[in-house]
Order: C-alpha cells, then structure tokens, then sequence
C-alpha cells in the first residue's frame, strides 16, 4: 500500500506545515515504511492470543475516593489570565 504525494500534501496542508521537496519525498517514502508495517500487523494470527479489558490490573490502581475540592476562586488565583469562571488561554490558529 503506497501513499500517493497529492494525500502527503493534503496531509502537510492540514497540519499546517511547510516541506521542501526533499523533505515531501522523505517524509512519503517514511510513511510509505509505517504504512507497509501495519500492513504486516494486521496480518498476524491473533485467533490464540488471550483477550484482556484492561491493560493494568485492578490490584495496582488507587482506590477512587471523595475529597473537598479547591473553589473557582483558588483555582482561578493560580492562572496568568481568566475570564469570569475560565482560564484564558492564547489563541493557537
């Protein structure tokens, strides 16, 4: 399964990143490399693997328990910037 530049491009262009032409053909040829290993991952035999829920077991998680938490006021005296009852964070596009 080859990745064709035109979806390298699309794909560049949605992540608003900027590659020379070098940099395009390296970066297909390395998604070309991940694409052909999933391939092969989703080829194996997982008929007599053992299925599981949870990939930490139970004994090692903390107990949930119920505790006072900090009012608006204390979380809010902690951030640079807030409005009313949110923090205010820079725009990122």
């Amino acid at each position: 399964m080859a990745i064709e530049r035109k979806s390298m491009i699309y794909c560049a262009d949605m992540a608003k990143i900027r590659l020379s032409e070098e940099e395009m053909d390296r970066m297909t040829e390395e998604c070309d490399k991940v694409l052909e290993y999933l391939s092969q991952i989703f080829l194996a035999e997982t008929d007599e693997a053992e299925h599981f829920s949870q990939s930490v077991p139970s004994s090692l998680l903390a107990e949930d328990s119920e505790k006072e938490s900090l009012s608006i006021e204390e979380v809010l005296s902690n951030a640079p910037e807030h409005y009313q009852r949110f923090f205010k964070v820079p725009k990122i596009l």
